[in-house]
């Protein structure tokens, strides 16, 4: 099994060094490094030659900001020559034994694609918390597809083969941020069964900048999209557009857009509890929970049963 990193960078001067010094010290070292200069405007071109220069496992692909998944789908079909395709963000940060646990994990389980685990981070690399198995087994796998519902995963620690990566078409632009949630699923559909392996082997970082922290709820609305996608595809449909989406959802009544947004903002509000625990702030992890039991009580109590249960 041959190794091709992927990275896209659009002014990341600020994390882009550890970010690419993590990669450069991996235990497997037998790998081809791309690293795409997508338009950035800061010093990321620089920084990125200046590592190129002195390790001819690094690939520069520098070019005009297409988009980040317009970038990653150029790299794997134009440049790329690992069979297996592992992703990192150009601020989050592998642990030494990244690529070689992920290699083990594919070929042991004889996997087309995988994720991993992560410590959650702030931008002075403190870790506030980390990420759950979402697909810790093939039945809890075998169950997402049964109930028809998206399966999401650590897409800084996915890893896909080449081959289904190209076979699927890659990223849609058109879905983020939720593309990586579409790649998925459209995975699943030409018979790739993905297992999230239970190791923690990256520190996934969260800060102001991050679709995490911003935009939560445009970002819901691309995931409902990408979700009702992939049903109409199931069902042998059309695929409904972006418009025919945001149509659909603005002609429900008062109430049901109130209860839209209810539920919305119950997920958001737990997404940031969840990172006031990492960072021991109770007052805020109180004040945000009584607002996520305000907005959707029994979600609220299925997700911290849930978090008590796996911790």
């Amino acid at each position: 099994m041959t190794v091709t990193v992927v990275m896209s960078a659009y002014n990341a001067e600020k994390f882009i060094s550890q970010t690419i010094e993590s990669v450069l010290i991996q235990s497997f070292s037998d790998f081809q490094y791309i690293i795409i200069n997508n338009g950035s405007t800061d010093n990321t071109l620089n920084i990125i030659n200046k590592y190129a220069e002195e390790d001819n496992r690094i690939i520069v692909d520098n070019h005009h900001n297409m988009g980040k998944s317009e970038a990653i789908n150029r790299a794997v079909k134009v440049l790329a020559t690992g069979d297996y395709i592992f992703h990192i963000d150009a601020d989050d940060i592998m642990l030494k034994n990244r690529i070689e646990r992920q290699r083990h994990f594919l070929q042991t389980n004889n996997l087309e694609a995988t994720s991993c685990l992560a410590h959650y981070i702030t931008a002075e690399n403190i870790r506030i918390g980390k990420t759950l198995n979402t697909v810790p087994s093939l039945s809890v796998f075998n169950d997402y597809i049964s109930k028809n519902e998206p399966i999401g995963l650590l897409n800084p620690g996915f890893v896909v083969s080449k081959k289904k990566f190209l076979e699927v078409g890659g990223y849609r632009s058109q879905y983020w941020p939720a593309d990586d949630i579409d790649l998925y699923n459209r995975l699943t559909e030409i018979d790739v069964t993905i297992l999230v392996q239970p190791e923690i082997l990256m520190s996934f970082r969260v800060h102001g900048d991050s679709t995490i922290a911003s935009k939560f709820i445009e970002s819901r609305k691309k995931y409902e999209w990408v979700r009702e996608s992939m049903w109409a595809r199931r069902k042998g449909l059309i695929e409904p557009t972006w418009e025919n989406y945001l149509t659909k959802l603005n002609s429900k009544s008062f109430l049901q857009k109130l209860n839209w947004k209810r539920k919305a903002y119950a997920k958001q509000y737990m997404h940031l509890a969840k990172f006031d625990l990492g960072k021991k702030k109770y007052g805020d992890l109180m004040f945000h929970i009584l607002k996520a039991i305000l907005m959707q009580p029994v979600y609220v109590s299925k997700k911290i049963t849930s978090h008590i249960i796996k911790n």
